[in-house]
């Protein structure tokens, strides 16, 4: 458990999400085999000790996820954690660009690899997936709020993730300077702590790598003038745009070459990849409860939200798959929580809109659209302090603590 501004959230140390880190050099075939061995027969499927270890860990944490407070006897859902290792596999192996969880393949008879391939062939989720899930809903009456969240530094905290991800795209890309073109395939670990300052200035995830790639090329050749990470933070647009035309690489090259480092991690070993995002503490137990629609904005692929709130136990009726909005699915998060408020008749003072970034909610704040919804800087995610001050002195947003989350959304 470690601590970032005053909020402790659950997550291993670097040294230990090191040590469950997959190598890049293992072999795929090898690895898709035992894991479609371990589907087929979990009890004599061999496995490795390094997914033993993820594995052990990946119990702990639902444990925490699925117990109601101060009940030591209670034991964490049976059905998520295979549903999640289960779907992610066979989306990984027969390329399928989203699907629905298999709880619900399964409601609606998709069934087996046929059903896969014909989910494949349709190209979108069947209508009967959604409905299925809204039907399971616990609550009777109609959804009284409407709420939407960003996903990485307000659900989950993916920081160390996103580092090892992007150093890896990095070397793909040849985009390493000489002094770090032999390294091994994980980061030192003072790259986490420093790609951790300049998060905030991060959009969307593609650019991770970016920003890695120009530190790492300052470091090297800039010496005492390489520029600081506010000073990153404040001229990330044009370092970002510099980059990519000094690259020739335009940003659908990086949405690729990054999802494929992402893909090929879960393919080696998904529990490391699963474990490594960290959500933070009790944020599942609160959307599964939370007194209304959940629905997930995020610039991550949506195939990845879809995996990790699964596993961190955020259940299919809290949050249905067709809920969770990720890149390249919107324009803008403007026009999500407008749509979704039209859709469900919700006004403005019934919507709510979680963000930690100051300039996402800034731009919500200029659309005639969202007059009067309710917005939430969340203070324990990728913001600075300037972010937070601005935030204070504007009347239609709150600054909201960790421990104040779940008393908003229940």
């Amino acid at each position: 458990r470690r601590t970032h501004g005053g909020h402790a959230h659950s997550t291993s140390t670097t040294q230990t999400r090191r040590q469950v880190l997959p190598p890049l050099t293992q072999s795929k075939h090898d690895s898709e085999s035992r894991a479609e061995a371990e589907i087929l027969n979990p009890q004599t499927a061999p496995r490795s000790s390094v997914g033993d270890v993820a594995r052990t860990s990946r119990v702990a944490r639902l444990s925490h996820y699925h117990s109601p407070p101060n009940s030591p006897t209670s034991s964490p859902s049976p059905t998520r954690p295979s549903d999640a290792r289960l779907w992610l596999m066979l989306s990984m192996r027969y390329s399928i660009r989203p699907i629905a969880s298999l709880s619900a393949l399964a409601v609606s008879g998709r069934c087996g690899v046929s059903g896969f391939s014909h989910a494949t062939r349709l190209g979108r989720l069947d209508a009967t997936t959604s409905t299925t899930a809204r039907m399971m809903a616990t609550n009777d009456a109609t959804a009284e709020s409407l709420f939407l969240f960003d996903f990485d530094g307000v659900v989950c905290d993916s920081c160390d993730e996103c580092t090892v991800s992007a150093w890896r795209t990095c070397q793909i890309l040849n985009a390493m300077p000489t002094d770090h073109c032999h390294d091994k395939e994980d980061p030192p670990a003072w790259i986490f702590e420093k790609m951790r300052s300049i998060r905030p200035a991060i959009e969307v995830g593609w650019q991770i790598p970016v920003l890695l790639s120009v530190f790492l090329d300052q470091n090297a050749n800039s010496g005492s003038h390489a520029m600081t990470a506010s000073e990153i933070i404040e001229n990330y647009e044009e370092l970002v745009g510099r980059w990519l035309a000094s690259h020739e690489l335009q940003e659908q090259d990086m949405i690729d070459s990054f999802g494929k480092v992402r893909d090929d991690w879960i393919a080696e070993d998904l529990d490391s990849w699963l474990d490594i995002n960290a959500f933070y503490e009790g944020m599942a137990e609160s959307i599964n409860h939370c007194r209304g629609d959940a629905v997930l904005v995020t610039t991550k692929q949506q195939r990845f939200a879809q995996a990790l709130v699964r596993h961190a136990g955020v259940n299919e009726s809290a949050m249905p798959d067709d809920s969770i909005f990720g890149l390249g699915m919107y324009k803008s998060k403007s026009d999500v929580i407008a749509e979704k408020m039209k859709e469900g008749d919700y006004q403005a003072d019934q919507t709510y809109f979680f963000e930690d970034r100051w300039p996402t909610l800034a731009k919500c704040l200029k659309d005639e659209r969202l007059e009067g919804v309710r917005f939430y800087l969340c203070s324990w995610g990728y913001c600075t302090e300037h972010e937070l001050e601005l935030a204070k002195n504007e009347p239609r947003v709150q600054v909201l603590r960790l421990a104040d989350f779940d008393g908003v959304v229940r």
